[in-house]
C-alpha cells in the first residue's frame, strides 16, 4: 500500500525513464515493491520516501528541462536541476516520520494486548478504559545553557522566545518486553473482573522497570460503562525544537548545499512520512511549536558558546522549503476507514538566503504542487498495512443492485479466479442470494458489459446490464404475457 494509488505511481515511473537511467530506474521500482514487516521498518520507510521523489521528480519532468540526481560543484547530487522557461533551481526531496517516536513509545501495541486480555476475560458488558501517563526526558544540550535570561532575544513567529522544553516519552516498557510485562501486571486485574463482574475495578501501575525507564499506566472497569477507550500524552509534537526529526534533516539538507558554487535557488519539499508536527498546529498545549516556528528558527538563531559570547547561525544556502502534509477531509457522512485524504502544502520562505525565490520561480513551484496526485491513504494507514505484509490498495469497496448490476472490478477478477467465493462475497455485502443467479431465475441475460474507471481508486467499476426475458435461458413467452413454466 502506498500514500498515492498503485496506477498513478506506476504511471508517473513510466514518465521518469527520460532522465533517469536503467539501473536507478530498477533501484526505484525495488524500493517501491518492498514487503514489510516488523524487522525491515528502515526498509518500508525508505519505501514511503521514494514514492514522494517519484511523484515530485515527475511533475518537474512534465514541466520539462529536467534532470535527475545531477552532480553539483560540491559533488552532491540532489534529486532535481531544473532549467527551463526563465526559471533555474535545484530542488531535494526529504520525508520526515515520527516512526523513530512510534517505536520508542510502543502504545499501539499496549492497547492491542489489553484488548486482548480485555477480550479473553470473556466479559459481555460494562466498560474499560485506560490511561498511559508521561514523563519528561532530560535535556542534552550540546553547548551550555545561560545563567541568566539576559542576551539576544530571538521571537518566534508567535512572537515568544524560543526555548528548550523537555520532551515527552510515554511511561511505558521497551516493546519487545512489553506484551510479557503487561500479563504479568494486568492479568491478575481481569481474572477479577472475571471473579466480579458487577463491581467497578481499578488498577494502576507505577513501576521503575529500571534506572531509566518508568511505567505508570492505570485501567479502570465500570460495570454500568461501554465501550474500550483511554488516552495518552502527545510524544510527537515539537517541544524540543532542536531534537526534532524535522530540525536534523534540515541540518543535513543544509550540510548538502553547503560550498555549492551554483548561484540560484535551492528548494526542499518536505513531505508527510507520518509526522504530526507537519500535520497540526499545536497538539500539546502552550509548550509545543508549530512546523513554521521551527522553520523560523532554523533561518536565524542565537549559540550561546563556551567562553559566554552570542552569536547568531544564518542560514544562507536554502531559499525556501515546501511543506506538504497529508490531511483528512472532514466529512460526517463517512467511517473512519472511508475518509478521503488531500494536500495542503505551506511554503515557507527563507529571508536571509543568498538565492531568494524570484516570481518566476515561485510560480514554476506552485505548477509543480499542483501536479501532484492526490494522496489516497495517510502516511499511518500506509505505514500500519506495509508492517502487515500486505500487497493491496484501497479498493473501490461498491456493490449496487437495481435493474443493472455494478460492482468492483478487483472482485470481479478475484471471483473468477477462485479467489473470492460468491458465498464470501455476498456475506461482505450482506446480500440474501447471489445477484447473477436472481437474474437467471428471471431470464434476463447479459445484454452489455462496461468498465467505467473510478477517480483515486486502485480500481473500476464494472456495469453488467440486464436485457428484458430471455428465450435463449428461459421459456416462451405469449407476447406481452408470462410463459407457461411458473417463475
Amino acid at each position: 500500500m502506498s500514500i498515492f494509488t498503485r496506477r498513478e505511481l506506476q504511471k508517473r515511473l513510466n514518465s521518469l525513464g527520460g532522465i533517469v537511467g536503467k539501473k536507478k530506474l530498477e533501484r526505484i521500482v525495488r524500493d517501491l515493491n518492498v514487503e514489510g514487516n516488523e524487522f525491515n521498518s528502515k526498509r518500508y520507510l525508505e519505501s514511503l520516501a521514494v514514492a514522494w521523489e517519484v511523484v515530485i521528480v515527475s511533475a518537474f519532468v512534465e514541466l520539462g528541462g529536467t534532470k535527475y540526481e545531477k552532480r553539483m560543484s560540491n559533488g552532491k547530487r540532489p534529486d532535481i536541476l531544473f532549467c527551463n522557461g526563465g526559471a533555474t533551481l535545484v530542488a531535494d526531496v526529504v520525508t520526515v516520520s515520527d516512526e523513530q517516536q512510534h517505536k520508542k513509545n510502543p502504545v499501539e501495541d499496549f492497547v492491542a494486548v489489553i484488548m486482548k486480555m480485555w477480550r479473553a476475560s470473556g466479559l459481555q458488558k460494562g466498560g474499560l478504559s485506560w490511561r498511559v501517563e508521561g514523563v519528561d526526558l532530560e535535556l542534552k544540550a550540546d553547548t551550555p545553557e545561560p545563567r541568566s535570561s539576559w542576551g539576544p532575544l530571538h521571537l518566534s513567529s508567535r512572537l515568544r522566545p524560543i526555548n528548550r522544553h523537555p520532551v515527552k516519552r510515554l511511561a511505558l516498557p521497551p516493546a519487545d518486553r512489553l506484551n510479557e510485562y503487561l500479563y504479568e501486571k494486568a492479568w491478575p486485574f481481569f481474572e477479577k473482573l472475571r471473579a466480579f463482574p458487577d463491581k467497578p475495578v481499578r488498577l494502576d501501575v507505577d513501576d521503575l522497570y529500571n534506572q531509566n525507564i518508568t511505567v505508570r499506566f492505570s485501567l479502570a472497569y465500570d460495570p454500568q460503562g461501554y465501550g474500550f477507550t483511554g488516552g495518552y500524552p502527545s510524544y510527537t509534537t515539537i517541544t524540543d525544537i532542536e531534537s526534532h526529526v524535522l530540525w536534523r534533516r534540515l541540518v543535513e539538507k543544509s550540510d548538502q548545499f553547503s560550498l555549492a558554487k551554483e548561484e540560484f535557488p535551492r528548494v526542499l519539499f518536505v513531505c508527510d512520512g507520518g509526522c504530526a508536527a507537519l500535520q497540526h498546529p499545536s497538539m500539546g498545549g502552550g509548550l509545543d511549536y508549530r512546523c513554521e516556528e521551527l522553520l523560523d528558527h532554523f533561518w536565524r538563531r542565537p549559540v550561546f558558546s563556551e567562553d559566554r559570547r552570542w552569536s547568531w547561525i544564518v542560514e544562507k544556502g536554502i531559499s525556501g522549503v515546501i511543506v506538504l502534509p497529508i490531511e483528512p477531509v472532514n466529512d460526517r457522512l463517512r467511517f473512519p476507514w472511508q475518509r478521503d485524504f488531500r494536500l495542503r502544502p505551506k511554503l515557507c520562505l527563507n529571508p536571509h538566503s543568498c538565492f531568494p525565490l524570484d516570481k518566476t520561480t515561485g510560480e514554476l513551484l506552485w505548477k509543480v504542487v499542483s501536479r501532484l496526485p492526490p494522496p489516497l491513504e495517510s502516511p499511518d494507514n500506509a505505514m500500519r498495512a506495509i508492517r502487515a505484509n500486505r500487497f493491496s490498495s484501497r479498493r473501490l469497496g461498491y456493490f449496487n443492485m437495481g435493474r443493472n448490476i455494478e460492482m468492483s472490478g478487483v472482485e470481479l477478477l478475484q471471483i473468477l479466479s477462485g479467489e473470492l467465493s460468491v458465498d464470501e462475497f455476498c456475506r461482505n455485502y450482506k446480500l440474501a442470494a447471489n445477484p447473477f443467479k436472481e437474474a437467471l431465475k428471471r431470464f434476463r441475460s447479459i445484454k452489455s458489459v462496461r468498465v467505467e474507471p473510478v477517480s483515486n481508486r486502485d480500481d473500476d467499476k464494472i456495469v453488467f446490464e440486464f436485457g428484458p426475458h430471455d428465450a435463449a435461458i428461459g421459456p416462451f413467452i405469449t407476447p406481452g404475457g408470462k410463459g407457461t413454466r411458473d417463475q
